[in-house]
């Protein structure tokens, strides 16, 4: 950013708002580290202001990957952001800098090698994912350009899935959006699929399920077997809360069967080589995507009631 961020006073509740609407529908998390089930394990929570305003995030659910910790803070509303890189990660950091220029009282400017960075799409963006419409007068006659052509050249669909270049939004079951994902023919089937085996799942063999200890390892295996992205905080401690409960154990019960399905193939090997030598150096891509996509069902209450019943 060139220039100085000055947010209007009155106008930095709004502001906040949004930016905590982008981090959380844009996939930045901060991670947490919990101890249940006799391990150690990183799960991710949304971020959120800590007692001075200040909130942290280091992690994109989209990209896997850690990112050193950045900060915003709700009281001046800077971002310092050191680690953006230039994936999903770094999307989501642009488009909080546009909101800064187009709400800043000052002069001050999103660059991008000493030029003015072209940010219609980033506008765009943030239109659809928090219903903003913002104005860029500080640019001059020419603003940023002619955004009504711009606009004609996406289509509806066209969203923030379409700019981290995925195909649909199976990767999305755990947000909200306000509307029905678009989700492949695959994860469609995989949803039918899923409410069918909770259905049948083995009742008895449920109600023996160690919440703690079958949940603490599904999330080691997830992470260090299947290479899946960290799950939600929140969902780890709804389950835990209700270790009791058959239903939230019929859930991880058919989740432990989806792991342990490939052990059938190799009866010659104990479960340990199978996962050791076979899955964390030869699994396959939409495998790891399907697991992922169970726990985001698991962590949205509303597409799990839809789903499971509950």
């Amino acid at each position: 950013m060139m220039g100085d961020i000055s947010i209007p006073e009155e106008k930095r509740a709004e502001f906040n708002e949004n930016v905590l609407k982008l981090l959380r529908l844009g996939g930045i998390r901060r991670q947490k580290e919990t101890v249940f089930g006799g391990r150690t394990l990183t799960v991710v929570q949304e971020p959120e202001p800590d007692e001075a305003g200040i909130v942290r995030f280091d992690y994109s659910v989209f990209e896997r990957w850690q990112r050193t910790t950045a900060e915003y803070d709700t009281n001046t509303c800077a971002l310092m952001a050191p680690d953006r890189g230039y994936g999903e990660y770094a999307l989501v950091m642009n488009m909080v800098m546009t909101m800064q220029e187009a709400y800043s009282q000052k002069p001050c400017f999103f660059m991008r090698e000493d030029r003015l960075c072209d940010i219609r799409a980033y506008v765009l963006l943030i239109e659809r994912m928090t219903g903003l419409k913002l104005s860029f007068s500080k640019r001059g006659k020419t603003g940023i350009g002619d955004l009504d052509d711009f606009h004609a050249s996406w289509t509806e669909a066209y969203g923030f899935y379409k700019a981290i270049q995925r195909d649909n939004e199976d990767e999305f079951l755990e947000f909200e959006y306000g509307r029905e994902l678009y989700l492949s023919e695959d994860m469609k089937e995989n949803l039918k699929d899923w409410k069918r085996k909770y259905q049948e799942a083995d009742a008895a063999a449920a109600e023996a399920v160690s919440m703690e200890t079958y949940l603490a390892d599904i999330l080691r295996e997830l992470e260090e077997i299947w290479g899946c992205r960290y799950i939600s905080h929140m969902m780890v401690k709804e389950f835990l809360e209700h270790a009791d409960d058959i239903r939230y154990r019929k859930a991880v019960f058919i989740c432990r069967q989806f792991l342990d399905e490939i052990l059938q193939y190799f009866p010659e090997l104990t479960p340990e080589q199978v996962k050791e030598w076979i899955l964390r150096k030869c699994r396959r891509k939409r495998d790891s995507r399907k697991l992922e996509g169970y726990m985001s069902l698991l962590t949205n209450r509303m597409r799990r009631s839809e789903v499971l019943g509950f």
